[in-house]
C-alpha cells in the first residue's frame, strides 16, 4: 500500500469528532540539530569523521523504540540524564558503533555541556510550522511537553505560538509523561473533552500510552519506519506532523 494512503486510511477513524490536537514538542515539533551533534561527536571520538548528519538521524530515530522499552520497564524519566545516555549508546548501537563506558561518559558529558548552552532539539520539523497553522484553522492545537520550563519561549521564537491554545511545560508543572494529569492539564487549558482529543508524539511508552490513560486519543511518529518494522499494533503511525496534518484535513 501506498503509504501516504496507509496514514490517511489509518487517522480516518481518529479524525472522527475530533476537536484538538495536542502535540509533543522533542521529536515532534522540533528535530534535533543531528549536524551539530554528530560534529560534536565526532569530536569526542564516538563516531568517525564524516558521519553525516542522515546518518545520525537514522540513527535516532531507530533507536527510539528501544528508548521506549527502557522507559516503560523501568520507569524512567526522559529527564533524568541517565535516560539521554542510554538513548545516545542505543543510537550508537543502530549505527552499528561501540564505544567504551568512559569513552561514552565523556561525549556524554560533552552533549550535556553543549545542550545546557544550547538545547539540542533546535530546528523545527520540515512543515511543522504549516502544518499547526492549517491545523488551528480547524482543531483546537495545543502543546504538552517534558521539557525544562522554557518551551513556550522556543516555540514563540520559531512561530508556532499563535496557533496554539496552551503550552504545557513540565518543567513548570511538577508533573512529567507519562502521568496521565499532565494530559489532562493540557485538555483543560485548551477547552477540550479529552476523548475529542488527539495526541501527537515519538515515543510509545511515554506518548501514547500515557495520552491513552488520560483518555486521549493518540498517534506515533514513525520516520524511520522503526515501529512499523517492530510491528507495533494498535496505534496510528504517520511519518511526520507534516504527513499527520494533511491525513487529518483530509478525513475532516
Amino acid at each position: 500500500m501506498d503509504l501516504a494512503r496507509e496514514e490517511s486510511e489509518s487517522t480516518a477513524e481518529i479524525a472522527r469528532d475530533l476537536e484538538a490536537v495536542i502535540f509533543d514538542v522533542g521529536n515532534t515539533l522540533f528535530y534535533l540539530d543531528y549536524e551539530r551533534l554528530s560534529l560534536l561527536l565526532a569530536n569526542e571520538g564516538l563516531v568517525p569523521r564524516g558521519f553525516s548528519p542522515g546518518e545520525a538521524a537514522l540513527a535516532e530515530r531507530r533507536a527510539r523504540p528501544a528508548l521506549s522499552r527502557h522507559l516503560l520497564e523501568k520507569s524512567a524519566s526522559t529527564e533524568d540524564p541517565a535516560s539521554f545516555r542510554h538513548y545516545l549508546e542505543l543510537a550508537l548501537a543502530r549505527a552499528g558503533l561501540a564505544a567504551s563506558a568512559d569513552r561514552l561518559d565523556a561525549a556524554f558529558a560533552a552533549v550535556c555541556r553543549e545542550h545546557r548552552k544550547q538545547n539540542f532539539f533546535s530546528i523545527p520539523a520540515p512543515g511543522a510550522l504549516e502544518a499547526v497553522r492549517a491545523l488551528a484553522a480547524r482543531f483546537r492545537v495545543a502543546v504538552v511537553s517534558n521539557a525544562g520550563g522554557r518551551v513556550r519561549l522556543k516555540l514563540e521564537a520559531e512561530g508556532f505560538l499563535p496557533h496554539l491554545l496552551a503550552v504545557v511545560d513540565s518543567g513548570l508543572e511538577g508533573v512529567e509523561k507519562p502521568d496521565p494529569a499532565i494530559f489532562l492539564r493540557g485538555c483543560e487549558r485548551a477547552r477540550v473533552a479529552p476523548a475529542r482529543s488527539l495526541y501527537v508524539g515519538d515515543l510509545h511508552a511515554v506518548d501514547v500510552l500515557g495520552a491513552r490513560a488520560a483518555g486521549l486519543r493518540a498517534v506515533l511518529l514513525d520516520p524511520a519506519g522503526a515501529y512499523r518494522e517492530e510491528g507495533l499494533a494498535g496505534v496510528a503511525l504517520v511519518r511526520d506532523v507534516a504527513a499527520l496534518s494533511r491525513a487529518l484535513l483530509e478525513n475532516r
